[in-house]
């Protein structure tokens, strides 16, 4: 499996990186999936886009905040390299609160510091779900073989778009 970078699809800055590292690392920890750097040599490839990021005030007067809290949204999909279908879909929300401060720079450090912890959840979140998935098909296939790229059935029914056409 490769893990393509993922799309930032929100105005926060510089959070594709991040979250692209911090999958890789729970995919490669756990996941059940063997990592691959070179996509020429991956069967699946997962795809995550982050959609969005929200930091509402959570305690606060007329006059100031006290706790704010990050949440990111993310869609990831593993797509099989050779027949271009999607064989897993998954969303996943990550959330970390912070404490603000009169320090405006030190509030965006602070800010900085829960999306990234919100990341390392959606990683885990990610990484946990997919070998959940990896198992799920393991028992259902025959004892002894073992599930390839090629083998692996979508966990959901496919979208409308994804289904070939019918007379």
């Amino acid at each position: 499996m490769a893990i393509q970078n993922f799309e930032n699809k929100t105005f926060e800055p510089n959070l594709e990186m991040k979250y692209t590292a911090y999958t890789r690392r729970e995919f490669s920890a756990g996941s059940g999936a063997r990592l691959v750097n070179d996509l020429g040599e991956a069967d699946l490839i997962l795809k995550g886009q982050i959609v969005a990021v929200i930091v509402p005030a959570l305690a606060f007067t007329q006059s100031q905040t006290f706790e704010s809290r990050a949440t990111v949204w993310v869609e990831a999909t593993v797509e099989d390299v050779k027949t271009r279908k999607v064989v897993w879909r998954q969303s996943s929300r990550g959330s970390s609160e912070f404490f603000v401060t009169t320090d405006l720079q030190f509030n965006r450090v602070l800010q900085a510091r829960a999306l990234e912890q919100a990341g390392m959840m959606i990683a885990t979140d990610l990484a946990v779900r997919f070998h959940a998935y990896l198992e799920s098909v393991a028992q259902a296939m025959p004892p002894g073989s073992a599930p390839t790229g090629t083998e692996i059935p979508p966990l959901k029914p496919p979208l409308p778009s994804e289904q070939p056409a019918t007379k």
